[in-house]
């Protein structure tokens, strides 16, 4: 992993995230299907889960419910604040493709698993006899 990025989609994160925030089938596709995994991006991640918390607390969702639960917990500045919000809704204007968005984004997740976990087979089999990797890797 020293020399590459792992596969992701920050911008279709974004728009994700928008349409989640826009769009209430958007919102209950995203919730249903996706997890913290999928975003790779730590702010993109950490929108998300302030929008799984919010929709936990049966508040309706928007942006600036989103803002303050962001405030609350102090992260508001950390994902960018205002103007990357603004930039995120301004991507959600396409609920329409929320389906090929979410399996785009779970597709780099796949990818991102694939390559890490073949890393790790790779450290096992410098050290470990063939056995001891097989029963390992399928772990």
């Amino acid at each position: 992993m020293d020399n590459y990025r792992l596969p992701s989609s920050p911008e279709i994160e974004k728009t994700v995230l928008g349409c989640m925030i826009v769009d209430k089938l958007a919102l209950a596709s995203g919730l249903e299907k996706l997890n913290g995994d999928d975003f790779e991006s730590i702010d993109n991640r950490t929108i998300f889960f302030s929008i799984e918390q919010v929709n936990r607390n049966n508040l309706n969702i928007d942006i600036d419910i989103i803002s303050e639960n962001l405030k609350e917990k102090e992260m508001f500045f950390r994902v960018g604040g205002e103007t990357y919000l603004a930039e995120i809704i301004k991507k959600g204007n396409r609920p329409y493709n929320i389906e090929s968005y979410i399996a785009t984004l779970k597709d780099r997740t796949i990818r991102r698993k694939l390559i890490l976990a073949s890393e790790k087979i790779n450290e096992m089999a410098m050290d470990l006899t063939n056995e001891e990797v097989l029963s390992n890797s399928e772990e």
